[in-house]
């Protein structure tokens, strides 16, 4: 009979941005592997705060190994064996993957200059245990997303993690990815080691769970166990039935015009080089960001944060001079970021966000504010906000308003090009959804987009063109033949 490691006995936090909690009731067993699943603010990221020792409960007491459990920060929860590895690398890219498993401290820097020959071979010994098949002195900066979430994994283990939380880590991996991270279950599984999934996604994650707990505006709504349910009844406990069938078979491509867009000729800054493409009307171009930091990049480059050194940038025709980047997203370009914060004034009222567009082009000054101006741009976007109060400061909404409001803005900018930057990235369903809705929507005026991510998966189901981003190169382009190949046979 399997032992109880870790619960969570009617635990109860005050409501903020990232949730509440309400008498929640989650136990894991030992070698178990759960899913907590639920939408932004529903208190899947509470789940994870009490257990990194981020924040402490309000009422309710979580129990690990039998003991009363209460860290303190997150290296005291670590010392206790509980690890969350999430999609961001925290490995040391400069350095191998031997050091990176042993060389964690100034005392063991000796140890390993002794004994790294044998460190070397003990690494290559865990990796093949995992079903990794690399090598332990390779670089980390040499490795791709999945394979360093891969090694941080290891990582854990290796640190004698008992409990290992993966938040948001899946939904950008291929099918050869996905067994490989299969195989690396079943091994922790075999060792006792709990695993429990923290997702707004679920698709990838379901058939792995022994047990869902469904969490919905801060309770436990419903707990599933395997054989009890599908893709499409998950679908319906989170969201609601309404939108399942608004998610199958999207396909926004094949609406091209003749007349380009948006072109992009040889952009070359210190992270990207020579990076070419040109976008029509109706099209989508995806560039596969394969190393994430790339695509950060040439998303700030292509809406104009970053002076390139060299290349080009054309709107619809013409050239946009190196004195007038800054003024790219007054010609029609709009950005739509992951990170909101980077879009929203957050201390703002939504009406201000979602007008400073028009009122900026219209070079009035920010000391002078046209009531009227601003009182109708926002009664014509009424219907896209719904319920959204206009004079809500940004910061008190839920993301899923958030995501309204910067959709909002860019319908009232006139938006001609839009380049999406990792959509899927810190989204729930309803985001995603709404980006995706979006995207379509835009497409079918004559607007053009350019989305970038590491989801190859999401790509291909969008776009007309990839182009695969590495190291901050075109290393290859897949055309619409070969995406329409990929949908065919699901690769």
């Amino acid at each position: 009979m399997k032992t109880e490691l870790l619960s969570f006995d009617n635990i109860s936090v005050a409501h903020s941005n990232t949730g509440k909690l309400c008498y929640v009731n989650i136990n894991i067993f030992e070698g178990e592997v759960i899913g907590i699943i639920g939408l932004k603010g529903g208190g899947v990221w509470k789940v994870m705060e009490l257990l990194e020792g981020e924040i402490k409960a309000s009422s309710g007491i979580i129990r690990y190994k039998g003991q009363v459990y209460s860290p303190n920060n997150v290296y005291e929860a670590r010392r206790k064996g509980i690890y969350n590895v999430s999609s961001q690398c925290k490995l040391i890219k400069n350095m191998t993957i031997s050091e990176n498993f042993f060389l964690i401290s100034e005392k063991s820097r000796m140890f390993y200059m002794i004994h790294s020959k044998s460190i070397k071979i003990e690494t290559n010994n865990i990796l093949d245990k995992f079903g990794v098949k690399l090598e332990g002195d390779i670089r980390v900066k040499d490795l791709t997303v999945t394979q360093c979430f891969f090694l941080e994994i290891i990582r854990a283990y290796i640190l004698n993690a008992k409990v290992i939380i993966l938040h948001d880590v899946l939904r950008e991996y291929n099918s050869e990815d996905m067994g490989m991270f299969n195989h690396i279950l079943e091994f922790l599984k075999s060792e006792g080691v709990s695993i429990i999934f923290l997702d707004h996604y679920y698709k990838k994650i379901m058939e792995h769970l022994e047990r869902i707990y469904v969490l919905t505006e801060g309770n436990v709504s419903r707990i599933l166990y395997k054989g009890e349910y599908g893709e499409k009844d998950l679908y319906g406990f989170v969201m609601g039935n309404k939108y399942w069938e608004q998610t199958t078979g999207i396909n926004l491509g094949n609406n091209k015009q003749g007349n380009a867009l948006f072109e992009v000729e040889n952009l070359t800054t210190k992270v990207i080089k020579n990076i070419s493409f040109s976008l029509k009307q109706g099209g989508i171009i995806g560039l596969f960001d394969y190393d994430y930091y790339s695509g950060n990049q040439l998303s700030r480059a292509l809406i104009g944060e970053i002076l390139p050194e060299f290349g080009n940038i054309y709107i619809e025709g013409k050239k946009v001079e190196k004195s007038n980047y800054n003024k790219i997203l007054y010609k029609g370009v709009n950005i739509i970021s992951h990170s909101l914060d980077n879009t929203l004034f957050n201390d703002l009222t939504v009406k201000e966000n979602v007008t400073m567009t028009i009122l900026d082009k219209s070079h009035w000054s920010k000391k002078v504010v046209n009531d009227k101006v601003i009182n109708y741009a926002f009664k014509e976007l009424k219907e896209y906000l719904g319920d959204i109060n206009g004079d809500v400061i940004v910061n008190n909404l839920s993301s899923e308003k958030k995501t309204k409001v910067q959709l909002a803005k860019c319908r009232l900018s006139g938006a001609k090009i839009l380049v999406v930057e990792h959509p899927l990235l810190n989204a729930d369903l309803i985001q995603g959804q709404l980006i995706c809705d979006f995207i379509q929507e835009m497409i079918q005026k004559g607007c053009g987009a350019v989305i970038i991510s590491s989801s190859l998966e999401y790509l291909k189901n969008l776009c007309d063109e990839i182009q695969i981003i590495k190291e901050g190169k075109n290393t290859a382009y897949l055309s619409e033949k070969e995406i329409l190949m990929m949908r065919t046979n699901n690769y």
